[in-house]
């Protein structure tokens, strides 16, 4: 389980390894949890080691379906064989 430093909870996270200029690890994360008026927030995620993630970025949304859009969507610098850690959105999240 990663750490997101605002409190927010994660239900779906994808990371890579980061470098040339970016942090160690980047990402994108779907979560619910305190984030305001909506239900569903889409981030980047960034950190140097690995389990506390600052956030940055949000699209906001009710609508679980236009999260998984927005998030299938973003892309992220590092190519697929980078990616370190997935995760994909719980049964209880829907």
């Amino acid at each position: 389980m990663i750490n997101l430093i605002n409190g927010a909870i994660p239900v779906q996270w994808e990371i890579g390894q980061g470098g040339n200029g970016l942090r160690r690890f980047v990402g994108k994360c779907i979560c619910t949890g305190p984030i305001g008026n909506h239900r569903f927030v889409v981030w980047y995620m960034s950190s140097d080691d690995g389990v506390n993630f600052d956030c940055e970025v949000g699209h906001y949304t009710d609508d679980i379906e236009d999260a998984e859009t927005v998030y299938n969507n973003r892309r992220i610098g590092y190519n697929r064989q980078q990616v370190v850690l997935t995760a994909h959105i719980a049964d209880s999240a829907e």
